[in-house]
């Protein structure tokens, strides 16, 4: 684009202006300061977008507690994570930053969403693995992280919620998740001062650490009785994906390779879907 005069303000040392720019990039900004005289000053930066930017929160299938360390494809790196540590982003290859030294199912879904989306992807990852529902609820560091997260970036579509095996371990009802998730939701959006959809997996199956099929159906019937009220959205149902998806029994390990990879996929889909409602 050409030269565009901004009307900038500034306090202090910091100056700061609002320029409108069309979704995409990598772009570079050139910023040039002058008086009645001539230019006194110039800077740039690069690379920045406008783009996609999601919030993802959650336990152990979200962080990086899974078999192989995934990288993103697209040779300009324009699948990005936030380092809330450094304040910057990074390309998201895995490992992904300050949510452990394993593979994640982010980069693979970032791969399959960014040919169709066309702009710059960015991931705000605070799960922490080993966590239940009660562990994120207003007044514990997980959701003072979880806020802070949001705030950061202070505009994004929507949080991806991947938890529940805590909850089935811990033996949550229904109605207890339910009330869970409902408080947590409505007491981010009231410090975000906006309301994105909560995408929420159905994610509890842990098969190399527990097998209880009663009280995984309780956390799966108040993941559909979320996806009815407003503010959820339905994520994906990661829990079809058994078998040589998962580590061996008594591992403990989480998704093995080709499982992050179709957990990527079923990530991608409820995404694309969110992506294209009309409502």
């Amino acid at each position: 684009m050409d030269w565009t005069a901004v009307d900038a303000s500034h306090g202090g040392s910091r100056w700061s202006g609002t320029v409108q720019v069309c979704a995409g990039g990598w772009y570079r900004l050139e910023v040039r300061w002058r008086d009645g005289e001539g230019v006194l000053g110039t800077a740039s930066v690069e690379p920045f977008g406008v783009g996609e930017v999601f919030v993802i929160a959650g336990q152990s299938y979200a962080a990086g507690c899974n078999d192989e360390s995934i990288r993103v494809d697209d040779p300009a790196g324009r699948v990005v994570a936030y380092d809330a540590i450094q304040e910057s982003w990074r390309a998201a290859h895995d490992p992904q930053p300050n949510v452990g030294s394993g593979g994640t199912i982010w980069p693979h879904m970032g791969n399959s969403l960014l040919p169709l989306v066309r702009v710059p992807i960015g991931l705000v990852n605070v799960a922490v693995g080993g966590t239940s529902s009660r562990q994120w609820m207003p007044g514990e560091p997980l959701f003072e992280n979880l806020v802070a997260a949001g705030a950061e970036v202070r505009r994004f579509r929507a949080v991806l919620w991947q938890q529940g095996e805590s909850d089935v371990i811990e033996k949550t009802g229904i109605d207890t998740y339910v009330r869970n998730l409902v408080t947590i939701r409505e007491a981010a959006t009231k410090k975000w001062g906006f309301e994105p959809p909560w995408l929420l997996a159905k994610s509890t199956l842990h098969p190399t650490v527990y097998n209880d099929p009663v009280h995984e159906g309780q956390i799966r019937e108040a993941i559909d009785r979320l996806w009815r009220l407003p503010g959820f959205r339905p994520g994906p149902d990661t829990d079809i994906l058994g078998g040589e998806n998962r580590g061996e029994m008594q591992s403990r390990r989480h998704f093995s390779p080709i499982g992050q990879r179709r957990a990527g996929l079923l990530w991608f889909a409820a995404v694309w879907n969110e992506l294209n409602r009309t409502d």
